[in-house]
C-alpha cells in the first residue's frame, strides 16, 4: 500500500464493517443446537486432499473486541433490519437489482447516514466530473491548511451491484469531517448493467479531469469492499492510460488479489449469504 503523510486514509469505512458486525450477530443467534452453548458446540470439519476445508454448522459471534454498547446496537439494528437480499436471481438489469438496492438503501445506509449528519458537519455537492456522477463532501469547519491542495477520491463498496447514494456518502462524510479534506465519491458503472472495464473508465475519467487542478500527489484514492479492489483496478488501468500515479492508495475490507482468496468464500456467510461454488 501506498501511504500518504497524514492520516486521512487511516481512518475505515464504519458502513462496510458494521454490516459485517451486523450479520455476524446474526449468525450468533442460529446453529447451536438445543440445549448446548456455542462455545459448547464442536463443528466437524473435513479437509480434501486439494485443501478444501468442508465446516460444518457453527456460530459465529460478534468481536471481542466491541463494546457493550455497540454489542446492543448492533443486535436491535440486525433484528429491525436484517440484511436485504436480492428477492430473486439477478441476471441482469431490472427490477430485482432495483428493488435490492432501495431495500438497503431505505433500511441500512440511509438511516446511516442520517446518523452520520447529526455528528458530523459537512457540505455535499453532486457535480458531474468527465460525464460521470459524483458528490464532492467538504467539512463546513473547514479543509486544514495542510489539505487545501490535496482531495480524495472515494470509491464505494457494494459488490459492483450497488452502493452509490446513501451508502458511498456514509464512507465519505467521516472522512471529510475528521480529516478536514475535501472528498469525492464517485458514482461508477456498476452490474449488471455494465461491465468491466466500465468502473475503470470512470475513476480515470475523474481522475485525468483532477489533474488539470491537482498534482498528483496530491490526490489520494481509497475504497472498502468493492471500492477498495476497486481502487487496485484504478492505479493498474492508470499504468494502461498513461496517467502519473496518485500519492496515496488505501485499500480496506479488501485485497488486489481479484477475488481469489479464501475471503471470497468466507465473508458471503458472514453475511448470511451462500457463498459462490467451489471452482472445479
Amino acid at each position: 500500500m501506498r501511504q500518504w503523510g497524514y492520516g486521512a486514509l487511516a481512518m475505515v469505512s464504519g458502513a462496510t464493517l458494521l454490516s459485517m458486525a451486523l450479520a455476524g450477530s446474526a449468525l450468533a443467534q442460529q446453529g447451536t443446537a438445543p440445549g448446548t452453548t456455542a462455545a459448547e458446540q464442536k463443528p466437524k470439519v473435513t479437509v480434501d486432499p486439494d485443501g478444501t476445508v468442508h465446516v460444518s454448522d457453527f456460530a459465529v459471534p460478534l468481536s471481542g473486541f466491541i463494546s457493550p454498547d455497540a454489542r446492543k446496537i448492533e443486535a436491535s439494528q440486525i433484528a429491525e433490519h436484517g440484511w436485504p437480499l436480492p428477492a430473486g436471481p439477478v441476471t441482469g438489469p431490472g427490477p430485482v437489482i432495483d428493488n435490492w438496492r432501495k431495500a438497503m438503501n431505505d433500511k441500512i445506509f440511509s438511516p446511516a447516514l442520517a446518523r452520520q449528519r447529526a455528528v458530523y458537519d459537512v457540505d455535499i455537492q453532486e457535480k458531474t466530473i468527465a460525464g460521470v456522477k459524483t458528490d464532492i463532501v467538504t467539512p463546513k469547519a473547514g479543509i486544514a491548511p495542510a489539505n487545501k491542495h490535496r482531495v480524495l477520491i472515494n470509491l464505494h463498496s457494494g459488490g459492483f451491484q450497488m452502493g452509490a447514494g446513501p451508502a458511498a456518502l456514509t464512507e465519505s462524510v467521516p472522512i471529510a469531517a475528521v480529516g478536514k479534506i475535501e472528498v469525492i465519491t464517485v458514482d461508477y458503472r456498476q452490474g449488471p448493467e455494465y461491465k468491466f472495464p466500465a468502473a475503470s473508465e470512470d475513476v480515470a475519467a475523474v481522475y485525468r479531469a483532477l489533474l488539470k487542478t491537482h498534482k498528483p500527489k496530491n490526490i489520494g484514492i481509497y475504497g472498502c469492499s468493492a471500492g477498495g479492489g476497486l481502487s487496485a483496478d484504478a492505479v493498474a488501468w492508470f499504468d494502461k492510460e498513461k496517467l502519473p500515479q496518485p500519492g496515496a492508495i488505501g485499500i480496506f475490507s479488501s485485497s488486489a488479489g481479484g477475488g481469489r482468496g479464501d475471503s471470497t468464500y468466507i465473508v458471503p456467510v458472514l453475511n448470511g449469504q451462500t457463498p459462490p461454488p467451489v471452482p472445479a
